[in-house]
């Protein structure tokens, strides 16, 4: 199937998972809706990439699976996406640690007048419950399980925001971000992670951003073999980062170029 072919297939299935939660290499991981998935331990076999596809790692056919999700368009459903005075749950994602284990969900919550929130839980638990007594400090990179696995070598972009990383993600970047926002400054031993690799850093386009980046910086110094710091090669609007970088049609070209 053609990347563009791939890419319309993700955009009119993405509404129609059910309970979808978002990996750190971009995949939409959902229950799949041709077999039983799920019912004993919750783990989703569904997988929907905008580039990769769709595929069910229990096997069923793609054919029946397309069939079963476009069913769906047909039923009244929120699929796991929940409205709450107004605001739209729009992604859950999952961090994990360096072998994969889910430590924490985050739920990104957007507004009609442009607001954010973000709400986390444990595995398992309710978004009121939040982290218990689980700190910030302790919950690893997102992507961590996918750096632990990547070549020593392989260089790094440490953005601002799950939403940032995923635009690295889907364009063959290796990516990390820390679930604490810009006002972060406390990252426990998360960092080492990183430790004798090359980290390039690419700071919101706003004076927080820039400030989160320099303390980021600092941190990984003595950690981090090299540091880098992004200046992307296309005018950003204010509080602008990869994502707006690649929708505003930026290239991977350009960008390394500019480095």
């Amino acid at each position: 199937m053609p990347l563009t072919d791939k890419a319309q297939l993700f955009n009119e299935l993405e509404p129609l998972l059910r309970d979808p939660r978002q990996s750190a290499d971009g995949r939409l991981w959902s229950f799949c809706p041709s077999h039983p998935d799920g019912e004993k331990h919750g783990k989703r076999s569904l997988s929907l990439h905008p580039t990769i596809g769709l595929n069910c790692f229990a096997g069923c056919d793609f054919k029946t699976i397309l069939e079963a999700l476009r069913g769906r368009a047909f039923q009244p459903s929120n699929n796991g996406y929940h409205d709450s005075d107004n605001g739209k749950t729009v992604a859950i994602y999952e961090y994990k640690d360096e072998v994969g284990t889910v430590i924490a969900e985050k739920a990104r919550i957007e507004y009609p007048d442009h607001r954010k929130v973000f709400r986390w839980r444990l595995p398992g638990g309710q978004w009121k419950d939040g982290l218990g007594k689980l700190r910030m400090r302790d919950i690893p990179l997102y992507g961590a399980e996918i750096v632990a696995k990547a070549p020593a070598d392989q260089t790094v972009w440490f953005c601002e925001g799950e939403k940032a990383h995923r635009s690295l993600a889907l364009h063959g970047f290796l990516a990390v971000t820390h679930g604490g926002g810009a006002g972060a400054r406390d990252f426990g031993q998360s960092l080492n992670l990183l430790k004798d690799r090359t980290v390039i850093l690419w700071p919101d386009n706003d004076p927080p951003g820039r400030d989160y980046a320099t303390v980021v910086a600092a941190r990984l110094r003595g950690i981090a073999k090299a540091i880098q710091f992004v200046e992307p090669p296309i005018a950003l609007p204010e509080k602008g980062d990869a994502y707006d970088y690649f929708e505003r049609g930026g290239t991977i070209e350009a960008l390394m170029a500019s480095m």
